[in-house]
Order: structure tokens, then C-alpha cells, then sequence
């Protein structure tokens, strides 16, 4: 009914009852010389590896499709956001996130886990996520 009476200069509002769970995931490019900027990228719990990378191309103007975008997670999730990145290697202690994948949050909903459709697998990612852009 809300729909019949929209029109230009009145738009139709969205209410929702609660807030979805979700942990704020820093995300970082570390490609050198390249215009891509660290972005913090909510991320809801189940969320796929295609969501995340959606909302990572909403926030930056530079990246016209989400499937330029790769995640990347790091080895060690506590000490691997803390390192220095090299210019050389600036992949180096990054794994690459499979496609076939979801999100769901840790069980104290401070972080995330990679949760891994392939081989059913759990790896913790904490809160912090590294992307390229092709």
C-alpha cells in the first residue's frame, strides 16, 4: 500500500524491527600504486565471499564490478594486520578466500570465520580482510 503512494520528492520508508549481527571487518589494499583505499565493510553473519566484495566496490568509486575484487585473509589473523607490508611481496602472509564460501561470525561476535564450502573447513579471519582489484 506504502508502493501506490510513492512518488518523486516522497520516497517509500524501510523500517526494520532489529539490527542484523554483523562485526565491522577493516579491509585493506595493499597493492602499491594503486588508487584503493582501506575501507571498513560490514560484515552480516552467513554473508558470501561475493557480498563482502560487493560492498567493497559500493565503497570505492574506482572499481566498476565486484568480480575485479579478490579477498585475501591473513595466516595468522592476530599478528598478520600488525606486520609491515612489503613492497616486493605485498601478497606475502595473505592467503586468497575461495569464492565458494560464507561468512559466519565467531562466537563471541567480535570477528569473523571462513567457513569453506569445498571442504567444509572453519578458518578463523578475525577482523581484518586484504583485497585486490584486477
Amino acid at each position: 500500500k506504502l508502493q501506490d503512494q510513492c512518488h518523486p520528492g516522497q520516497p517509500v520508508g524501510t523500517f526494520q524491527s532489529e539490527e542484523k549481527p554483523h562485526v565491522l571487518v577493516s579491509m585493506v589494499n595493499s597493492q602499491p600504486k594503486r588508487p584503493h583505499f582501506s575501507v571498513q565493510i560490514p560484515v552480516f553473519d552467513g554473508d558470501s565471499v561475493q557480498a563482502v566484495a560487493r560492498r567493497v566496490t559500493k565503497q570505492d568509486a574506482n572499481i566498476s564490478s565486484f568480480q575485479q575484487v579478490t579477498l585475501y585473509r591473513y595466516e595468522d589473523p592476530v599478528a598478520g594486520p600488525r606486520k609491515m607490508p612489503s613492497i616486493e611481496a605485498p601478497l606475502a602472509g595473505r592467503v586468497p578466500v575461495p569464492k565458494a564460501g560464507v561468512f559466519p561470525l565467531n562466537e563471541d561476535k567480535t570477528g569473523i570465520v571462513f567457513h569453506s564450502k569445498e571442504d567444509d573447513s572453519r578458518t578463523a579471519v578475525g577482523d581484518h580482510l586484504c583485497y585486490t582489484v584486477a
